[in-house]
């Protein structure tokens, strides 16, 4: 190799080197920004959370002294809004411990029962003495919680707590909250109207309760007589919660069929057929004919369809039970049939089965009539119908029913409360050739 050669090829050397050495900065720059932008975003998430369970406990407190409903509405507001600041927060920090449910939990009923309280205070109503004890216990949980996550927060921004393994006796952010969950403080048990109270977690089903307890091997021959397939099914395990259920599953024609049968009663409470591929071969309203003929024969009286929608070429029919023509909306069950053959693929009775018993209904207090003039005037009624519809915390409200439909075409149905005439709930339904949804 000649000198200008070995001049070029050293050049060529230097230059690679450089590249190579410029590469190796701007990366380690951008891995340093990197690194720099995971802590401020830790360190940031752990302000927030302490700030935000120092919020809740702060308003909480003030609440306590609210007399004022627009004040009180304000304060939950506020309390809402931290409670979700707080998850936010909460699910921006890397932690691999095991799900903090009752940090979780605390934090979504807050939220809840915040919700309740601006709903309350927006109709006049003041808070009891029981709903005061309840702010008086969030708070208390509340703010030992901010005061954790403080002390957390600092060490962790003085490098004694760590995001990272930090070896042998060392102490991981995971570590603490995984304590702080083990250790969580227990409140007493909060009743409302909302979903998360915890008499709705609580509370047991209304056709299961007293039933007597049926064997697996009876379970078995029910699931298979109501799923049209003996011999098929085999025990598959047992389903835990306030409906225990025994579970059944097996294999026919390519289809794997699932069942569910409460062990209170031995009531079908889901059935599956998966089916996939179809092409329909049938209207949709041939469908709900179907779907109401399979509840006829199984039992199932005085029911009523609401809507139906498509999915995937299986109809799914939502049914209710009625009573001297008043629809009861909380004991549903749900039918799919498959639109190739009109086999019954889909069963679903857990809204039937928690809340299907006998009723005294009260009469309305308010007409249709008075009912009716509370809506906005550019809705036009189509259709009228007394229905108890569930409310928030697991009860029930006897309202009217008005189906009615704006001036820019949109249909809704409206309930009144049939006690006080009150708009009480709201819903939109969006119509197409797949069916009706409700939002």
């Amino acid at each position: 190799m000649n000198r200008q050669k070995k001049a070029i090829l050293a050049t060529f050397i230097v230059a690679a080197f450089a590249v190579a050495v410029g590469f190796a900065v701007r990366y380690a720059a951008e891995a340093a920004d990197y690194k720099r932008i995971l802590a401020d975003t830790r360190t940031r998430a752990m302000a927030n959370l302490s700030e935000s369970l120092g919020d809740i406990a702060g308003a909480m407190e003030k609440g306590r002294y609210a007399t004022s409903p627009e004040l009180l509405a304000s304060i939950s507001a506020e309390i809402w809004q931290e409670a979700e600041s707080a998850r936010v927060s909460l699910s921006e920090l890397p932690l691999n411990c095991a799900p903090l449910d009752n940090t979780c939990r605390f934090l979504a009923q807050a939220g809840d029962y915040a919700f309740y309280i601006v709903k309350k205070a927006a109709s006049g109503e003041t808070l009891t003495a029981e709903e005061h004890a309840g702010m008086d216990e969030l708070a208390a949980v509340a703010k030992r919680c901010a005061d954790s996550v403080a002390v957390l927060a600092a060490e962790a921004d003085a490098g004694v707590l760590t995001y990272q393994s930090a070896g042998a006796g060392g102490r991981t952010v995971d570590g603490e909250f995984t304590s702080l969950e083990e250790d969580f403080p227990e409140y007493a048990s909060l009743i409302y109207d909302g979903p998360l109270s915890d008499h709705v977690e609580r509370r047991t089903p209304a056709m299961t309760a007293d039933a007597p307890e049926v064997s697996a091997a009876d379970a078995l021959a029910r699931a298979e007589e109501f799923a049209g397939c003996p011999g098929v099914l085999a025990f598959a395990g047992e389903q835990a919660g306030n409906m225990p259920a025994y579970c059944f599953a097996g294999d026919q024609n390519g289809e794997h069929i699932y069942v569910e049968v409460t062990r209170g009663g031995g009531h079908v409470l889901n059935m599956l057929r998966s089916r996939g591929g179809v092409t329909p071969a049938m209207r949709p309203e041939d469908a709900v004919k179907l779907a109401r003929e399979f509840l006829e024969a199984h039992g199932f009286e005085n029911m009523r369809e609401s809507y139906y929608w498509d999915e995937a070429g299986i109809t799914v029919v939502n049914f209710s039970c009625t009573d001297n023509g008043v629809i009861l909306y909380p004991d549903l069950v749900k039918v799919g049939v498959s639109l190739d053959d009109g086999e019954i693929v889909r069963f679903e009775a857990r809204g039937y089965l928690m809340n299907h018993r006998d009723r005294t209904l009260a009469s309305p207090a308010v007409s249709e009539a008075e009912a009716r003039e509370k809506l906005d005037s550019r809705m036009r009624v189509e259709s009228t119908a007394l229905a108890l519809i569930p409310t928030d915390g697991a009860g029930e409200a006897l309202c009217y029913e008005f189906l009615t439909q704006a001036d820019d075409g949109t249909k809704m149905l409206v309930y009144c409360d049939a006690a006080t005439g009150l708009e009480k709930r709201l819903l939109i339904l969006t119509q197409s050739d797949g069916g009706t949804l409700v939002k």
